[in-house]
């Protein structure tokens, strides 16, 4: 017997069965698929003429110290931005996949104790010097 089933005996009632949520993966058709490649690369051929027009911009800002080419510059430059992010989102989306940060570690000192524990292993001792040993897990 399952544990369900067992808690279900014990507690005399029917277990809830719920539909198992599984997410099937759509599969690309040839004309999506193209659709994706085309826009991949016009937003590479974009991506690279905004980076050339960039450096012509900037030198134009600079020589001039315009407000306004300053502002036309940050626009490119936040447009550029905008158009990498695309690019990402195009790409994550065709492999169908998702990133994630699932490599990070965290470790987190907790002190279970009153105020007055706290207090007490301070007192003789400088905040500096006291060392609490602890156990890193893997």
């Amino acid at each position: 017997m399952s544990e369900k089933q067992d808690l279900a005996k014990i507690l005399n009632i029917s277990p809830i069965e719920f539909p198992s949520k599984t997410e099937e993966l759509p599969i690309l058709n040839a004309e999506y698929a193209d659709d994706l490649e085309l826009a991949k690369d016009n937003i590479k051929t974009i991506i690279t003429k905004g980076t050339d027009s960039l450096d012509e911009i900037m030198e134009v800002a600079k020589r001039s110290e315009h407000p306004r080419a300053y502002e036309v510059l940050s626009n490119l430059i936040r447009t550029l931005v905008d158009a990498n992010k695309e690019l990402a989102a195009i790409s994550i989306k065709e492999k169908g996949t998702s990133v994630s940060n699932d490599n990070r570690k965290i470790n987190n000192n907790v002190f279970l104790g009153s105020t007055a524990d706290l207090l007490k292993l301070m007192k003789p001792h400088k905040v500096e010097e006291i060392i609490i040993d602890h156990e890193e897990e893997e």
